[in-house]
């Protein structure tokens, strides 16, 4: 028997397979890490990714324009590890740090200029001796040497 009670059965059928994949599509569409502009959001990511089980990444070169900061304290705060055993330093010209390695850097120029973010995240200890990019970071005095610590360089 065919009749109007089967295409309706067939509409409700067609409804209940379109809302599945729906909610498929969704979860992984939730899942996918939205590319960001932002220095600040950018390097958080880097750390909360690196900071577990330690290693090394960077991002695509990013736009910065006067006043952007990177803050290495909200960051280590963002990815639970201690505020000392974040620190952030630049390579690049109009960068306002407090030090060399230090939890605060502020692009100062008046033009917008392009970097890139690298992040290593390893234990303390295993800083000691490096050369390169990440030769010589000052953590704090609170970082113990096995805690997990990061370092955040703005670079070119």
């Amino acid at each position: 028997m065919r009749g109007q009670a089967f295409e309706v059965f067939r509409l409700l059928i067609a409804a209940v397979v379109a809302g599945a994949i729906l909610m498929v599509l969704l979860g992984l569409i939730q899942n996918l890490v939205t590319p960001t502009t932002d220095p600040q959001t950018a390097a958080a990511q880097l750390v909360k990714k690196y900071s577990r089980y330690g290693g090394a990444g960077s991002t695509d070169l990013i736009d910065f324009r006067k006043g952007m900061t990177i803050d290495a304290k909200a960051i280590a705060r963002e990815a639970y590890l201690d505020e000392d055993c974040v620190r952030v330093k630049s390579t690049v010209n109009y960068f306002d740090c407090e030090n060399e390695w230090s939890d605060f850097c502020e692009y100062t120029g008046t033009t917008g200029t392009k970097a890139m973010i690298k992040v290593r995240c390893d234990i303390k200890s295993g800083f000691s001796g490096a050369t390169g990019d990440f030769g010589n970071v000052n953590f704090g005095d609170r970082c113990a040497d096995d805690s997990m610590a990061c370092a955040i360089l703005i670079t070119r």
